[in-house]
């Protein structure tokens, strides 16, 4: 029986000085697609063969994989968190201190730990009163948002990323899955909760240490990119001054 030969749907190289690099789509027996990446270095072996390593990513593993490589060239091109260096204000938009914040919260604006970053939005978006937000298990979770909150009639699912360059691209297919979800009205929450909020206000927050900023509409539904800041200048008008819900709502959905 001879081996039946995967179709090739797109291809594309990239060589530098010492490697050579194949990336293939290919389509499964099953009809599902799949990545191949086969690096090929200039080192040969006894036999005077290349050295190649080849990784093949199924369909099932690719927005996973997309999320934790994200992650990994954030970490990368903008800060080493073992150090605790510090990525340039120019690329992160003006970011202060102040007396109101509680250690968490400082926490939050200091750190380029991303797994820090996401876990402490979570937390401030409690503190500024929003007692239904939910945060999703990373484990297993293909193309997962950080986590969801409904407050009166808005609805958002989130992600916390640190770097706030290149959203659309880095994350297109997350987005294209947030809004999917968010479409459909109902969510399945950890506890065995489930929210259902088919005419509410939906919306969908990348929350980075930039600046806020409109990115696009998807099927009504309107992609943002939140900055953390404006957050925490919420969070310090709550403790100057009351805010009634009603308000809260209204600022948080026309950041």
């Amino acid at each position: 029986m001879t081996n039946q030969v995967r179709p090739t749907i797109f291809k594309e190289r990239y060589f530098t000085t010492t490697h050579n690099y194949f990336f293939e789509v290919k389509i499964a027996n099953n009809g599902s697609k799949y990545i191949v990446i086969d690096q090929k270095g200039k080192k040969r072996d006894r036999n005077g063969n290349w050295e190649s390593v080849k990784l093949r990513i199924f369909e099932d593993e690719l927005l996973e994989f997309q999320r934790v490589f994200g992650k990994m060239v954030d970490v990368t091109f903008n800060y080493l968190p073992e150090n605790n260096i510090l990525i340039p204000q120019t690329q992160l938009g003006a970011i202060s201190t102040n007396k109101f914040l509680p250690p968490v919260l400082n926490e939050l604006v200091s750190t380029n730990n991303w797994k820090v970053f996401e876990d402490n939005t979570y937390i401030l978006l409690k503190l500024l009163g929003l007692q239904s937000a939910y945060k999703f298990s990373n484990n297993n979770q293909a193309g997962q948002a950080d986590g969801f909150f409904r407050f009166n009639n808005l609805a958002v699912m989130y992600d916390s990323t640190i770097q706030p360059n290149g959203i659309l691209d880095r994350k297109k297919d997350q987005l294209i899955n947030y809004c999917n979800r968010l479409q459909s009205g109902r969510i399945e929450l950890p506890g065995n909760v489930v929210e259902e909020f088919q005419n509410a206000n939906k919306q969908v927050w990348i929350i980075t240490k930039g600046e806020s900023k409109f990115l696009k509409f998807v099927n009504g539904i309107a992609v943002k990119i939140i900055g953390v800041q404006a957050l925490l200048d919420i969070y310090e008008q709550r403790l100057k001054s009351p805010i009634g819900l009603n308000e809260l709502e209204m600022r948080l959905a026309q950041l």
